[in-house]
């Protein structure tokens, strides 16, 4: 037993020093004096390898030989000092913002609103909703007076009195409040402005009444009487008898008379196609587009759900409209997490609830953060203020350097820092009115201050928090310097170095041959006379360019030809013989109005091309030799030390 247990104990070290040693932070190799770890090589390989990541022996040796390379270029880089070049770290400080950003956002704004909303459509809700309805051109007083009235409404309420006869006396919304304030059934996503409605229809309780909510339309109170699994989305196809007001029986006996037959066996796509008066879904067997709830009217709506398997046919039911027979195609759940998230990502940018999201995170990592603000600092700058804050003209005086607010003592931001914030941001500024509250106004723009400071402050963790945001901004970072470097070492110095050109196009001109080549003709005959254009074939057999175009061209110009220089393998010669002399065959227009051929003019042998014929492809070449003489006295300036042993370890 003791055996065994040795024998586990060591399986175990193994293990555990194998797995410690492939640990991200175990240094792989060192150029140049720079330590590149291992997780910074999966990184990188792993991106652009794709699906060829194998980590085989040959990929991840030739892999670690251009990895070599780059960050031996790097390391010359930053030798030549452009890291320090203004105009390069400005555009890194441009990606830096733009990707922070996007990491602030999207992992955390965006991430989280997906989340919350998947959840959300796992569930339907009914609700009750009371609605005092402002118009869009109301102004604060308006508005204000509206908030009474329904803030009067819920005081009634939380007293005890009833929520459906307040309904019926007060709702604006007169549909649902005939039937005492009853909205139905509802799930998320509602449209953008209701995110607040939305979220208090799925965080109270059955019974409960909400607060007052504000939405587009005005205020509402809600209370929410059931909840139930998300039905989901239904797929069906329908046959429509429109109901005739003068005579409604003729609709009900024909929806019959379409059920009889479909018991008896018929088709329903063709039954649909050939009797429903949906005239748009009758050209699909009576399809319909994928819905959900609280899209058809409420019969429609619970027979579609009623039906228990795809395939099963409704009785006829009524609707406002008509009469329906309903067949169930297809029940649509809520797809998996990651397909979800892929299709709503891009829309919830555009939603209302972004920026309600985005002030939530926010407000998270101040207090993470642990944001504090001096007060009495805020106080006595507000005091000494005049409505000249609101104008051109401000200035502040007598300001005292104090602290004015911290994160937790990591990051301090002084007073004289917000007074530049206030100079510098004069629209804002501007935005307000002289009559309105001092301490309010400027209480707002500190809440602005503080929100972009909130964020930077965010930024300047992100390589902590996100390891991958570490791995993208080195990318970016050695990217520039790369492109700078190589710029300066081999691209211009290719184009530009005219006697270096020169000389290795003198040294290797054989490379750059011209195949065999011919000067081809297109002829071109416009003339509706078959008997003229095989004049022309025929003494185009013998005569040069010049003279048949002499010969055809004296009363009026019927003959046109283009010489193009092609080479042997050209697709332009078809099927033409290699030989002075050859002609194509006529090839008509539609109208045969115009026929073409082609003719071999003169062939050339295989020749060398002039540097400026050859000029792409010696730039190219000139880069190449450039490139590899440049790495080589890299190699030869900078240490390279591999980690054999970790290198060996990453193969498998």
């Amino acid at each position: 037993m003791d055996f065994i247990k040795t024998i586990k104990t060591l399986v175990i070290l193994i293990i555990a020093t194998t797995i410690s040693a492939q640990s991200d932070d175990t240094v792989l190799m060192t150029v140049g004096g720079q330590d590149v770890t291992v997780g910074e090589f999966r990184y990188i390989y792993e991106k652009n390898n794709g699906d060829g990541a194998d980590y085989t022996s040959q990929s991840v040796n030739e892999y670690l030989d251009l990895y070599t390379k780059f960050k031996l270029k790097v390391a010359e880089a930053r030798s030549m000092g452009l890291d320090t070049v203004s105009v390069l770290n400005k555009e890194l400080d441009g990606y830096r913002k733009q990707l922070a950003d996007s990491y602030i956002m999207d992992k955390e704004v965006v991430k989280a609103l997906t989340k919350e909303l998947y959840e959300r459509k796992k569930e339907d809700i009914r609700l009750s909703h009371i609605l005092i309805s402002i118009s869009k051109r109301a102004n604060d007083g308006e508005i204000e007076s509206k908030r009474k009235s329904a803030l009067d409404i819920l005081n009634r309420i939380n007293r005890g009195e009833d929520f459906e006869t307040l309904a019926k006396k007060y709702s604006e919304d007169k549909t649902s409040g005939k039937m005492g304030g009853d909205f139905g059934w509802l799930t998320a996503k509602l449209p953008s402005g209701f995110y607040d409605f939305e979220n208090a229809m799925y965080t109270l309780k059955k019974g409960e009444v909400s607060e007052l909510l504000r939405t587009p339309l005005g205020w509402h109170i809600i209370k929410v009487t059931d909840r139930r699994p998300a039905r989901g989305k239904m797929k069906v196809a329908h046959i429509l008898k429109r109901t005739n007001k003068d005579n409604p029986n003729i609709a009900k006996k024909e929806i019959d008379r379409i059920f009889s037959e479909l018991s008896a066996g018929a088709d329903f796509a063709e039954m649909a196609s050939k009797n429903s008066d949906d005239d748009k879904s009758a050209k699909k067997g009576g399809e319909l587009a994928p819905f959900g709830i609280k899209v058809y009217e409420g019969t429609f709506e619970e027979t579609a759900f009623s039906l228990a398997k795809d395939g099963d046919i409704s009785r006829p039911i009524k609707t406002k409209i008509g009469f329906h027979i309903i067949k169930r195609l297809e029940k649509i759940d809520l797809e998996d997490y990651p397909q979800f998230e892929a299709k709503t990502l891009a829309s919830l940018k555009k939603d209302s609830r972004y920026e309600t999201q985005k002030e939530r995170v926010v407000e998270e990592i101040k207090q993470t953060a642990g944001y504090k603000l001096n007060q009495k600092t805020f106080d006595d700058f507000v005091k000494a203020q005049t409505p000249e804050i609101y104008t051109y003209k401000w200035q502040a005086t007598n300001i005292k350097d104090d602290l004015l607010f911290t994160y937790g003592g990591k990051k301090d931001y002084m007073l004289s820092q917000f007074v530049t914030y206030l100079k510098s941001n004069t629209r804002m500024r501007l935005r307000y009115d002289k009559n309105d509250p001092i301490d309010e106004s400027v209480k707002k723009m500190l809440d602005g201050y503080v929100k972009e400071t909130t964020l930077k402050y965010e930024q300047s963790n992100l390589e902590k928090r996100h390891p991958e945001y570490k791995s993208l901004m080195r990318e970016y970072e050695e990217g520039i310097l790369l492109f700078e470097a190589s710029k300066q070492e081999v691209w211009d110095k290719a184009s530009q170095d005219t006697l270096g050109l020169y000389t290795y196009y003198e040294a290797n001109k054989s490379d750059y041959m011209w195949l065999p080549r011919a000067d081809l003709a297109t002829y071109t005959v416009k003339t509706a006379e078959e008997k003229k254009v095989k004049d022309v074939y025929k003494c185009a057999k013998k005569k040069n360019n010049e003279k048949l175009l002499e010969k055809f061209n004296k009363k009026e110009e019927i003959l046109s030809s283009e010489i193009n220089k092609v080479e042997r393998a050209s697709k332009s010669l078809g099927e033409i013989e290699w030989k002075e002399g050859a002609r194509s065959e006529l090839i008509y227009n539609d109208k045969k109005s115009e026929a073409t051929f082609n003719k071999i003019l003169k062939i050339y042998k295989p020749m060398i091309k002039t540097l400026e014929e050859a000029r792409g492809y010696v730039i190219a070449d000139y880069q190449d030799q450039l490139e590899k003489e440049w790495v080589k006295r890299l190699k030869a300036k900078y240490d390279v030390k591999l980690n054999d042993e970790v290198v060996n370890q990453l193969k498998k």
